[in-house]
């Protein structure tokens, strides 16, 4: 009796046994068979996505492709210009028959103020020349006359006295010296001689009338 109770413990306990393995492995097919469906269900749902994407992509490629054709058509355009180089052609222009005369007027004209100014200059340069020649004459002739009048003392001469006084006025247009001009410019040596110098040229006075009142210097030499 207790052998048979024990067979039946031993056959329960087997069959709880295979019912708890079986449950398990009911268990693991269920969550396989569900992995197995999202997997299905996930790869599905890509499959889908990807045929929308590719849809799209398809509608939109011409528009896109003649967006994207444009800057590139653009740009070859640029380059075609900044390789191609434009010539510039210059205006010809005709000068009409009253601008060259205008121009040949201005020609003239200015060649003719060319000429009048160097005539002038040489005209102007003449009458310099004829002027300093005049004052040279008259200075010749100024000087024979005050010499004329150059008394060598005798008591310088005696004792041996010689040099040059230099003597130096200012002759008016009058013919006359201008007051507290006459001056010894370079003294002999001897105030005798620079004093008698100076009595020469007041005694020459009055002088011929000079072209313009002009400064003179004259060297009044004594010697034996």
């Amino acid at each position: 009796m207790i052998e048979y109770k024990g067979k039946q413990t031993m056959t329960y306990a087997v069959a709880a046994s295979l019912f708890l393995h079986g449950a398990l492995v009911l268990v693991a097919l269920l969550l396989l068979t569900k992995s197995v469906e999202e997997i299905k269900t996930d790869k599905l749902l890509l499959e889908l996505v990807g045929m929308v994407a590719n849809r799209q992509r398809e509608e939109s490629t011409p528009s896109s492709a003649a967006s994207t054709t444009t800057p590139v058509q653009k740009t070859v355009q640029k380059e075609e210009t900044k390789k191609t180089p434009v010539k510039k052609i210059k205006a010809i222009s005709a000068d009409s028959p009253v601008q060259i005369e205008q121009r040949e007027e201005l020609a003239t004209s200015s060649s003719r103020s060319s000429e009048s100014k160097r005539d002038s200059d040489l005209q102007k340069q003449q009458t310099l020349n004829n002027e300093l020649e005049e004052l040279k004459k008259y200075q010749v002739k100024l000087t024979k006359k005050i010499k004329s009048n150059l008394v060598y003392p005798s008591d310088a001469r005696r004792r041996g006295y010689e040099g040059v006084t230099a003597v130096r006025f200012v002759v008016t247009d009058s013919g006359m010296i201008q007051p507290g001009t006459l001056i010894v410019a370079r003294s002999s040596g001897y105030p005798m001689l620079d004093t008698n110098a100076l009595k020469s040229v007041r005694d020459s006075e009055p002088f011929d009338r000079p072209p313009r009142t002009m400064p003179v210097e004259i060297d009044l030499g004594f010697s034996s």
